[in-house]
């Protein structure tokens, strides 16, 4: 299992919407077991943690086991904010480390999935081949390089309880010293028969963006029954307005986020 994350400086499992606790979400356990196994030395969870009812619990306890393993550094999502809304976590939030740099958001405040590069910009720019920009929401596994800027977009997907056709999943960042970061991607679907999470290579898919403009999220309803394709993007109801406050926020995202 460490042959595949052999010469890493640092191991980062990225996950999000969760969506609920350790009975709600048995993928949590085996994920952790996997973690150690891979020598995660950090955890990021880009939001929607818990699921109702008891919001608070769950997130405490899905926090819990992240933490468990190793840093754990956690934004809030849209059912966070429902379910647990005194939970105290940021919108967004930057893991820096020596060899890569994560800037993290939930997904669903338009101002920011418009305009990720602009709103989460990081002090002295952003750096080709060791920034990522992480987001959730969707459930849409995503990886991709901005054209202009060289910026890593993953969303990882969901590891929550299936929903409709999409899959479940999680990935894995490798950090290097001297090489841009490597992913994995971790398939949870085989658990539903017993067996261990699949594990595979994850390399950008596309090329994005141009010097004339800047990568736009797709909206959060993408998770809601259509297969998505690259022409079809599906407006969740509950996706969330533009705020005023938006940018204000996040540039601050360089403060620290473990809980």
């Amino acid at each position: 299992m460490t042959s595949l994350t052999a010469g890493a400086v640092a191991v980062v499992a990225v996950l999000s919407d969760s969506h609920g606790d350790c009975k709600r979400l048995p993928a949590l356990p085996c994920l952790t077991r996997l973690f150690r196994r891979l020598r995660v030395t950090h955890v990021i969870h880009a939001g929607d943690v818990c699921h109702p009812p008891r919001g608070a619990h769950k997130l405490e306890e899905v926090v819990r086991s992240l933490q468990d393993v190793a840093p754990t550094t956690v934004v809030r999502g849209n059912t966070d904010d429902t379910y647990c809304p005194k939970h105290g976590l940021p919108a967004c939030a930057q893991l820096k480390l020596s060899c890569g740099r994560f800037s993290i958001f939930h997904g669903d405040d338009e101002a920011i999935r418009r305009d990720p590069l602009g709103v989460l910009m990081p002090e002295g720019g952003w750096r080709a081949g060791f920034d990522v920009v992480v987001s959730g929401h969707t459930h849409v596994p995503r990886l991709e390089r901005h054209a202009s800027s060289g910026v890593l977009m993953l969303n990882p997907g969901s590891c929550g309880p299936k929903r409709f056709s999409l899959p479940r999943q999680c990935a894995v960042a490798l950090l290097f010293e001297a090489a841009e970061p490597r992913f994995l991607r971790i398939d949870l679907a085989p658990l539903a028969s017993g067996q261990e999470p699949a594990i595979d290579v994850w390399l950008p898919e596309r090329m994005i963006g141009s010097d004339n403009d800047r990568p736009r999220f797709p909206p959060g309803g993408e998770r809601h029954g259509k297969k998505p394709t690259r022409n079809t993007r599906i407006i969740a109801a509950e996706a969330s307005r533009s705020t005023p406050s938006s940018r204000k926020r996040c540039r601050g995202a360089s403060r620290n986020a473990e809980v």
